[in-house]
């Protein structure tokens, strides 16, 4: 069964600053907080080219620290194997087309986001009374 850990809920003792820019939750997982989102860095360090692959891709103003993050974490020019999108919301696909292109690496997601990544259809207007969030707000 899968499960999901918040990020809120996982010991601080455990989360640990390699030096690269990314916090590290266990040998092979990273994840660099951008504004309001997160993006994940998948693969061990120094693993290198094609080795480790990265999760979302934050803001389109994103694109800079991502880079200089994969770089200190996986190598010079370490290209990920892939980038895995886990929804089509602004805050998750800001850089996605250009770190694709510049890393020429293919993009995963589940195929019920596809319509809403590729701009055929919307997400439904958010309800401002589910989770409490502000954003909802």
């Amino acid at each position: 069964m899968t499960v999901q850990i918040r990020l809120s809920e996982i010991d601080h003792a455990r989360r640990e600053d390699l030096g690269d820019g990314a916090w590290s939750i266990a040998p092979d997982l990273g994840y660099l907080r951008l504004a309001i989102v997160n993006v994940v860095f998948f693969g061990a360090p120094g693993s290198g080219d094609r080795n480790w692959m990265l999760i979302d891709t934050g803001l389109p103003t994103s694109r800079s620290s991502i880079l200089a993050v994969a770089e200190k974490r996986f190598g010079t020019n370490a290209r990920p194997a892939a980038i895995i999108l886990t929804h089509g919301h602004f805050d998750h696909v800001g850089t996605v087309l250009n770190l694709a292109n510049k890393w020429d690496v293919p993009v995963f997601a589940h195929p019920l986001e596809r319509p809403y990544l590729d701009g055929t259809a919307s997400y439904p207007p958010p309800d401002p009374w589910v989770g409490g969030g502000l954003m909802a707000l």
